[in-house]
């Protein structure tokens, strides 16, 4: 029962620290879309693409693995971090290897800088300290709730201070930048045991094998959420993906958060609870008929009122969004009930059924984005992820059924 008790503070913790997330986040887009257009949007949403592939395809799983991990928490600490500098340089280098190769496929011409500048990011990223992780595995959400809401705070006055006084797209990379040094510093300060490069190849070998799914699973995932993005981007134009992609903020925010607000609180409770599968099976249903619950009325209300919405937060030049931002809100409802599992699934140790499911939407959304956007534009981007999330579903029910149901 103390589980529980833990997880309720948690849900609390995480539920405040996702509001105010969210609600630095929405200032944050309501200011720079007043300073800044959907083509500087769109530049940006580009250069965030590119990031966001190569941490996807390198990513091992390793904060999972700490999770996961009910022996020695050092165990595997100073290969993770090995692991993680070298995919930080790994990451920064191929970004300026590619900056020729992305120009000319998003056929664009001035990206030099910005991708240049969004290299940092990665590779002081990876300098971190994996000890950090440690506030989300022993459920300390107080503490994850101060670091994290001075992170953001950070980050969103920087940029806004750079969009208001310089008006260039910059500023959102020299935020990121500011608050992942902020970090940095932190997790190396404030945060124990510490870290050393070292290289054990049994342990490295066994951090690939455990996270080989992980790693699969977001490629899959990223391929999922931003294959759209790409081909917005590709086939309407980086006007077009500057509206879509903030469409998207605005209609998954509020809704899919409260699914990763869940998600960050049960993986640790269902991972100590593993073993009692009456208990796991009881307790994934009761939050999944919560979040099922929040999230339909929260996408109601946003589906009535989703015009004064774009008004008050974005602007009256933004009014073309808010079809897109209608689809979006069902995508969104639908993704955030189903994506439950994952964390249990994740507990369970059967990354593989993560890796089914969305791979299953993926194929959907793989041979219908290109026809549905060419004749459909935006909303047709738009509704071919609702189809694709909705082919998961039977995906997931079966996995369900094979686990605990």
């Amino acid at each position: 029962m103390g589980y529980f008790k833990d997880a309720f503070k948690g849900l609390a913790f995480q539920s405040i620290l996702r509001i105010s997330v969210r609600l630095i986040g929405f200032i944050k887009i309501s200011v720079l879309a007043r300073f800044l257009g959907p083509v500087e949007f769109g530049i940006f949403g580009i250069a965030s693409l590119v990031l966001a592939l190569l941490e996807t395809m390198t990513d091992t799983g390793t904060n999972i693995l700490l999770i996961q991990e009910k022996g020695d928490d050092n165990k595997y600490l100073s290969s993770v971090f090995t692991i993680s500098v070298v995919r930080g340089i790994a990451i920064s280098s191929l970004i300026i290897i590619f900056i020729p190769l992305i120009e000319y496929f998003f056929n664009i011409h001035n990206l030099n800088n910005l991708m240049l500048l969004i290299a940092f990011v990665p590779f002081i990223r990876g300098f971190i300290n994996p000890a950090i992780i440690k506030f989300e595995k022993d459920l300390r959400f107080d503490k994850e709730l101060i670091l994290r809401l001075c992170l953001y705070t950070v980050d969103a006055a920087v940029s806004i201070y750079i969009a208001i006084k310089y008006q260039v797209v910059e500023g959102l990379i020299i935020g990121m930048i500011v608050a992942v040094v902020f970090e940095l510093l932190f997790s190396w300060i404030f945060i124990n045991p510490k870290p050393s490069i070292t290289f054990r190849l049994k342990e490295f070998k066994n951090i690939i094998n455990r996270g080989k799914w992980i790693t699969l699973t977001g490629i899959f995932n990223y391929l999922f959420h931003n294959i759209d993005d790409v081909v917005v981007g590709k086939m309407l134009g980086v006007y077009s993906l500057g509206l879509y992609q903030l469409s998207y903020k605005i209609a998954t925010l509020p809704i899919y958060e409260t699914g990763e607000i869940f998600g960050r609180v049960t993986l640790p409770v269902y991972s100590k609870i593993a073993n009692e599968k009456d208990r796991l099976r009881k307790a994934f249903i009761k939050t999944t008929n919560v979040i099922t619950l929040l999230v339909i009325p929260v996408g109601l209300i946003l589906f009535l009122f989703t015009k004064e919405i774009v008004l008050l937060i974005l602007g009256p030049k933004w009014l073309e969004a808010v079809n897109v931002i209608k689809i979006l809100l069902i995508f969104s409802v639908l993704r955030s009930i189903s994506g439950s599992v994952a964390p249990l699934f994740y507990a369970l140790n059967k990354q593989e059924h993560v890796t089914k499911y969305i791979y299953s939407g993926l194929f959907v959304l793989s041979i219908i984005i290109i026809p549905f956007t060419k004749f459909l534009g935006l909303e047709g981007a738009a509704i071919s992820t609702v189809i694709a999330t909705i082919f998961t579903i039977p995906i997931i029910i079966k996995s369900l059924k094979k686990e605990i149901l």
